[in-house]
């Protein structure tokens, strides 16, 4: 009820709903197991657009640190990717987050 709640209030867009497929203890089933380099690089995105929003509210910039790395490491992303990447990497370790070192292997993958 509280995700279809919050779903109508933040107006039941594709951004609301990838959000809502990641954060906020979701379903392990509704997790993907993979992820196409454009849903990769579109949830990174949507994340971008959180990050500021988020940082108010310690558990969900917590969740999203996290869900930022588990992205990471399941796309296979090309050197374009480089930006949205770092954008990512550089508000990670500006909080603290150990995710930071997750995003900084895979820019070094890229850069190679």
């Amino acid at each position: 009820m509280i995700i279809a709640l919050t779903y109508y209030l933040g107006g039941g867009t594709a951004e609301v709903k990838t959000l809502l497929t990641w954060l906020g203890f979701p379903d392990p089933k509704t997790i993907p197991v993979s992820l196409s380099h454009d849903q990769g690089n579109k949830t990174l995105k949507i994340f971008a657009q959180a990050w500021e929003p988020s940082r108010d509210f310690a558990r969900l910039r917590e969740d999203l640190a996290k869900q930022i790395a588990v992205v990471a490491k399941k796309v296979s992303w090309r050197s374009q990717d480089i930006l949205i990447l770092e954008t990512h990497y550089n508000n990670l370790k500006k909080a603290g987050y150990n995710e930071a070192d997750s995003l900084q292997s895979v820019i070094v993958n890229l850069k190679g």
